[in-house]
């Protein structure tokens, strides 16, 4: 039992301080372990998925792509993942073991995944490569995009960018992100850059411009009108940042920058800024009016 619970302690001090997503697994699989949990990751029952008819729908859909039969793969991948989008997205499934949810989750979207690279990679009678392009286009606006939020709070910028380079190392950063304050900042440095200046920016942490504020003092606060200098903040941004349009920024990136701003007024509604709704608007002049803090930030 006092083994047990040294083991334990030793693998939670790993899990936090791993400084990396295979190390910090490595220690979550043995927790799991402990607590008996990956058994429920193996688990043929969960209670939160309709189990049996996910595993039928997977074969039907390896019986079509062995039969090369296309038209009747798509018919039954609409209706599957109709059918367990709602399970699949269950909070309660993601929230059990620390090291992954039940096995069945990932055996089936690695079977939609294989079953939307067959359609993709084998013609359809009747059905030009453009008519296919506008069924996968038609299917992201239904079943939509995974995009990441990430709110403000000075403090939370460190985590901010931890995050986001744990999921790019892993390939999972999405190409839709949304900030406010502190969170558009590292958003919008992430979504300035193209995959080379990423793997820069996220490679060395080191030459990241860090100094984004300063107190002013009393008296020199006391006339401004507010308590912090906006000057070293727009420093900040401008090295971090440049000086781009949200349009030129998609264009260079391919990736989709969005920043919420406050109203001025209390009747106006807070407005979120993007290549769509403001493309000539510059990204560091959205990050700066996302920063104000009325008494702090002009």
């Amino acid at each position: 039992m006092k083994h047990a619970s040294k083991t334990r302690k030793q693998l939670q001090q790993q899990l936090e301080q791993a400084h990396d997503y295979e190390h910090w697994c490595e220690a979550a699989t043995a927790l799991d372990d402990m607590d008996g949990l990956l058994d429920w990751r193996d688990r043929e029952e969960t209670g939160m998925l309709h189990e049996s008819l996910m595993r039928k729908h997977m074969g039907l859909m390896d019986h079509c792509r062995q039969n090369g039969d296309t038209r009747r793969l798509i018919r039954i991948l609409q209706e599957s993942l109709y059918r367990h989008l709602g399970e699949l997205s269950n909070p309660d499934l993601y929230t059990v073991a620390r090291s992954g949810t039940n096995r069945l989750v990932g055996e089936f979207l690695d079977a939609v995944e294989t079953s939307m690279e067959f359609i993709c990679d084998h013609p359809i009678p009747e059905v030009t490569t453009a008519r296919k392009l506008k069924m996968f286009q038609d299917a992201e606006r239904v079943y939509g995009r995974p995009a990441l939020m990430l709110s403000g709070g000075a403090a939370f910028g460190i985590y901010h960018i931890g995050v986001t380079r744990a999921l790019w190392r892993q390939d999972l950063l999405p190409d839709v992100m949304a900030g406010s304050s502190m969170g558009a900042i590292v958003a919008g440095a992430i979504c300035t850059r193209d995959d080379k200046e990423l793997a820069e920016f996220f490679n060395h942490p080191e030459r990241i411009h860090l100094n984004a504020f300063r107190w002013l003092g009393v008296t020199e606060g006391l006339r401004a009108g507010h308590a912090m200098d906006q000057c070293q903040l727009q420093e900040h941004l401008q090295h971090n940042l440049g000086s781009v349009s949200f349009k030129e920024a998609y264009d260079h990136s391919g990736r989709t920058l969005n920043i919420s701003v406050s109203p001025t007024r209390t009747q106006q509604k807070p407005r979120l800024l993007n290549w769509l709704s403001s493309p000539a608007v510059l990204v560091d002049s959205a990050v700066m009016a996302s920063c104000a803090v009325p008494g702090i930030f002009p």
